[in-house]
């Protein structure tokens, strides 16, 4: 696949660079950050690397394809002054084994279908779907108008 097609079905912020899938797993896809001050988000001050782990989230889905992963280094950050530990996550909603896009994508393809047609779809536990499903739909709805049209 050309990086450009990468690109395109695995939308990431600019801050990261996306390398060439391996033969032996080729729907995950290698994710190196450009490095940069992470600031602690109680006091703002600078953090050190506490510690990092390598991990796997699914960020995509390509037809015939089935999942695509993302594979990248999620560091634990020290800050210096409150001496807090925390998960920097760099605004990708890491949670488990997913991102916050392929969450809200599965999330849209509920619209009109059933929950358990698209859990059974994208090979995922009907309970997952459901709980995306109603955690990201009603934040879609929040604030918007509902306009009911009476026939006279």
């Amino acid at each position: 696949m050309s990086q450009q097609f990468i690109k395109l079905i695995l939308p990431l912020p600019a801050l990261f660079q996306i390398q060439m899938s391996s033969d032996e797993e080729p729907h995950v896809f290698p994710v190196i950050p450009d490095t940069h001050e992470i600031p602690c988000p109680l006091c703002e001050k600078k953090t050190i690397l506490h510690s990092k782990k390598r991990r796997r989230f699914r960020h995509g889905h390509a037809w015939g394809v089935g999942a695509l992963w993302i594979e990248l280094d999620v560091p634990r950050q020290r800050c210096l002054s409150c001496d807090l530990t925390f998960v920097y996550d760099y605004g990708l909603g890491l949670v488990r084994t997913s991102t916050e896009v392929f969450r809200k994508g599965i999330t849209e393809r509920c619209h009109g279908r059933t929950i358990s047609d698209v859990a059974h779809e994208y090979e995922l536990p009907y309970t997952t779907v459901e709980r995306w499903f109603y955690q990201y739909a009603s934040v879609d709805t929040v604030g918007q108008a509902t306009h009911i049209l009476v026939d006279e």
